[in-house]
């Protein structure tokens, strides 16, 4: 029971490291602090500050 159980412990290892690893990452694109009367809110008419993530 031992052997099965190490057996299966380093094949789920193996199989980890061997998958490529993948990060996802965020980055600023703009940003608008002081919206006056460039891009109004469709829902509400506002013009409200906004953050754009690429």
């Amino acid at each position: 029971m031992r052997q099965i159980v190490a057996f299966l412990f380093l094949i789920a290892l193996a199989s980890t490291s061997l998958l490529p690893q993948t990060t996802v990452r965020v980055k600023v694109n703009e940003v608008m602090a002081s919206n006056t009367n460039t891009i109004a809110d469709p829902d509400f008419n506002e013009y409200g500050d906004w953050v754009e993530l690429v």
